[in-house]
């Protein structure tokens, strides 16, 4: 038996603008599991930097077992992160590891107050 999908909301399309433009948020924040870290959250890594001068990862599935669904800890999935980043914007992400609560309403809750 499979496990069902959480029923999430429905995220807001994101305006990008293009070009060289000012930062638009004063932080940005990036959700995922990142197992593994891929280009695609790299790019979106760097977007989030180009609109805010601080970014906040949030990394799911944190301080789980290794399994085959879950390979790396929080912890090497967060320096995965910090090494697909020039130097000079490392000091600008903060990682948050989050725990999997398996209740939507409780795990937004945890991810606003740390955020």
């Amino acid at each position: 038996m499979t496990e069902s999908a959480p029923a999430w909301p429905a995220a807001p399309a994101a305006v990008v603008t293009s070009g060289p433009a000012a930062p638009t948020a004063d932080v940005a924040v990036l959700i995922g599991r990142f197992q593994p870290v891929h280009r695609a959250h790299v790019g979106l890594l760097h977007e989030a930097l180009r609109i805010a001068p601080h970014v906040v990862v949030v990394i799911g599935s944190a301080f789980h077992a290794r399994t085959p669904r879950n390979p790396w800890t929080w912890r090497e999935r967060a320096e995965m992160i910090r090494q697909a980043l020039p130097q000079a914007d490392r000091d600008r992400v903060h990682m948050l590891p989050v725990r999997d609560l398996y209740d939507l309403p409780r795990w937004t809750a945890v991810v606003r107050r740390e955020v």
